[in-house]
């Protein structure tokens, strides 16, 4: 093995372009100064994204490529950045529940899709096809590889990502079968079922104490995990529901200045959210590494 440079795995301290026959320049990179605050606004976004979460397979690439371009854009080290992407990306990828075979992405492929994503025009298009070429699967396909018992709250937050959107239409659409709305117009005062299915849909969609709040509070209050039953025989509604209940369990557990002090931080972090700042300067950047291997049968 050869001797390995001293600056490898550090940002790189010097600016670099890309030239072309004849000293032509084909691609500028970020300024090196501008590499660290660079980075923390893309991965700011991506975590407003959700790490791509229940994700369909044309949002994931679209949003995939987005992001490739923008670390790519960036340029963090002198060398072996289209290495560090492409691990980078599968590594996404298994967090929003696909395989990606590094096999599938041909280097003249990458390259000629780099540059086309790179340019003025920004065309995603070839990287979009590139990243859908190399997926070879979902990671999870089968309810059998579900965890339950204590599952860490990143994981948990994902799964209610993943399910999220069907249980609010599941939920809606047994406030619809009830006839609620026809009653709240004519001024019907509801109860039983009715009350507590229109209940279930706004604390779905509630930012101040809805499933991913609780685990947003949870977090900042320093919890690391939940206890979860298992949940594969579960629809979509039940799993958000099982996830908000234990969640609220662990939270009666803990000391009321405690969540107090955490639901401050979350709302804080919330509204500079909505402010368009960098939720970076808030919580700091955070690498979109870790896989989540939580599901629910729906």
């Amino acid at each position: 093995m050869g001797d390995i440079y001293a600056w490898a795995g550090q940002p790189r301290n010097i600016d670099m372009y890309l030239a072309g026959p004849g000293g032509l320049i084909l691609a500028e990179f970020e300024l090196a100064v501008r590499i660290k605050p660079s980075l923390q606004r893309v991965f700011a976004e991506l975590r407003a994204d959700h790490y791509l979460a229940a994700s369909n397979l044309d949002r994931f690439a679209g949003k995939a490529a987005h992001y490739m371009a923008e670390l790519n854009r960036i340029h963090p080290f002198r060398d072996g950045n289209g290495r560090a992407m492409r691990f980078w990306l599968r590594e996404l990828a298994l967090q929003a529940g696909y395989n990606i075979d590094l096999a599938h992405l041909q280097r003249e492929q990458w390259i000629q899709a780099s540059i086309a994503a790179h340019g003025l025009s920004r065309d995603y298009g070839p990287m979009v096809a590139v990243i859908k070429g190399a997926i070879v699967g979902l990671k999870q396909a089968k309810a059998s590889d579900l965890l339950y018992g204590e599952v860490s709250i990143d994981d948990a937050r994902l799964a209610v990502l993943r399910h999220l959107d069907a249980a609010i239409e599941q939920a809606s659409a047994r406030v619809a079968a009830l006839g609620i709305v026809l009653q709240v117009a004519v001024g019907t005062e509801l109860k039983g079922d009715q009350l507590k299915a229109i209940k279930t849909v706004n604390w779905l969609g509630s930012r101040e104490d809805g499933p991913l709040q609780r685990l947003e509070i949870l977090r900042a209050a320093g919890v690391q995990s939940i206890s979860l039953p298992r949940l594969d025989s579960k629809s979509d509604l039940d799993c958000v529901m099982a996830i908000g209940k234990a969640s609220q369990q662990v939270l009666k557990t803990l000391p009321d200045d405690d969540v107090a002090k955490a639901r401050a931080l979350v709302s804080v972090a919330s509204a500079a959210s909505d402010e368009g700042k960098s939720e970076s300067e808030i919580v700091g950047a955070q690498s979109p590494a870790t896989a989540c291997t939580t599901s629910c049968g729906a």
